[in-house]
Order: structure tokens, then sequence, then C-alpha cells
């Protein structure tokens, strides 16, 4: 339509360019984003925060930290305010990057300017974190968003339970584990999480029981929730229980894929 739209002759305003840079960025095309951000300026279409927002946000994908900083200094010499949302984008590259230094000096930088911090903001720095295998880093952010009175929500507790399983404290990830279901905050991903990590400390046994525990909690088990158990059965030889938990993914109309035939295939080599 934006092709058509020149053809015809009319000239793309400011809510036009936005549109097509939202597309970009949500796609992850930087490229394109970045073409476009030229373009605007070039037909004197000012761009706004929103332009800026989109064009950062089409660098999380490949976690490029150097082209988002690259947006994130023009807006401020256009004389642009970074909102919370351009902040949030930027927090959301760093986190694909696992930039933990990054993602901590922009929520200093929220903090000094006065820009609000919420829920997504702590989410991506802690997500950051535990890409970048910083446990501690994570746990603490997540008691830093706990003590602006933000409430933790289950995106928060996947990363706190993430970054103990990285660590390998599946004591630890237990606690935490009981505390996302007394706040009413589980998810199926929260459990994969836990199952993932006790296939890595062969617990087999621990993995099959947080399976179950998915159900009891009025919630589905999904591809990786079975592909994290039949790796935890393979893992420790159990060859019969990883096949009888292939069987039931079937059963409930799930297609193993290539995860469940590695898990299948390194168990029985082993």
């Amino acid at each position: 339509w934006f092709s058509e739209m020149l053809s015809a002759g009319y000239d793309p305003d400011l809510q036009a360019y936005n549109t097509l840079l939202a597309a970009f960025g949500s796609a992850g095309h930087k490229e394109s984003a970045e073409r476009v951000l030229e373009s605007m300026q070039q037909d004197g279409v000012r761009p706004d925060i929103y332009s800026f927002s989109a064009a950062i946000t089409s660098c999380e994908r490949s976690g490029d930290t150097e082209q988002a900083e690259v947006h994130f200094e023009n807006l401020q010499k256009l004389g642009l305010e970074a909102s919370e949302i351009v902040y949030n984008n930027m927090i959301a590259v760093y986190a694909a990057a696992g930039n933990v230094k990054g993602a901590g000096q922009l929520l200093d930088e929220m903090d000094s300017r006065g820009v609000d911090r919420d829920t997504v903001t702590f989410n991506s720095a802690m997500a950051a974190a535990v890409k970048a295998g910083d446990s501690q880093q994570a746990i603490k952010w997540f008691w830093q968003m706990k003590s602006n009175g933000l409430k933790p929500d289950a995106v928060s507790f996947v990363s706190v339970v993430s970054a103990c399983v990285a660590k390998r404290d599946m004591e630890e990830a237990e606690k935490w584990l009981a505390d996302v279901i007394k706040e009413n905050a589980a998810s199926t991903a929260v459990f994969n999480c836990m199952i993932d990590g006790y296939g890595k400390v062969g617990n087999p046994k621990a993995a099959a029981e947080t399976f179950e525990q998915i159900r009891r909690n009025s919630l589905q088990p999904n591809l990786s929730s079975y592909n994290a158990v039949i790796h935890a059965h393979a893992q420790a030889g159990d060859m019969s229980s990883a096949l009888s938990a292939m069987s039931g993914m079937r059963r409930w109309g799930l297609r193993p894929d290539i995860v469940t035939y590695t898990a299948l295939v390194s168990g029985f080599a082993s």
C-alpha cells in the first residue's frame, strides 16, 4: 500500500511512515527501518518518538545493540525526550544480546531522569542477565522491581527460575516455584523451565512430577513440556519412560519435532 500511495502521487505523512516503521520493527527488518527513517527525513517529515521506538525494536531480533544505540542517540539529537516505551525497547535489545551492563545503565538512567520503570522494564533487564548467565543480577533486579512497588508477572518468575536453573540450584528454584503458585502466576513456561532444570541435574523423577503439576495448576503442557521431560528421561537412560512420554505427546495431538528425536537418539546412543 505504501508504494501504491507513492505511485498515486500522495505524499506520505508521519502516520504513514510510522505505520511502515512499526511493520518493519515487529518483523525485525532493521535495514528497511533504517532506510525508512532516512527517507522520511529527506522528504521533510520529522520522526517522532514512535518512529525511533519502532526502529529500535527492529534491532531486537538480531540483538544489534550498536544500531539501536545509533537510533537512540539520533532521537536525542532531534531534541526528543526518550519515553518509557523507548527505554523499554532499548533494554529489550540489550536483553536479546545478553548485555547486562547496557541494560543496567539504562535502568539507572531511567531512574535518574524520572522516567517510570514498569514490570516490562525489569523483565527485559532480567532477561538480559539470564541470557548472560548472571543469575545473581537477575534475582537482584527482581527484588528491586518489588521494592519499587511493582507486581511481578509470569514472565518475571520465569526469569528468576531460569536464573536458578542456569546455576543448577534446583533447591532455590523450587522455592521460587512455590512463590509462583502462591502468587497465582504459574505458567506452562515456568514449569517447563523447572523440568529442563531437573533434566540437567539428572533427576528425571522430579522432572516427571513437575510435568504432572502443569495440569494440576489448570494449565496445558505444550511441545516444550514434553520435550523437556523426554530429554530428562533420555539423559538418565530411562528410554521406556521417554518413549511413553512421546506416546502421551501424540495422544494430545502434538507432533514430535527435531528436538524430540534428538533427545531420543541421544538417549539410545548412550
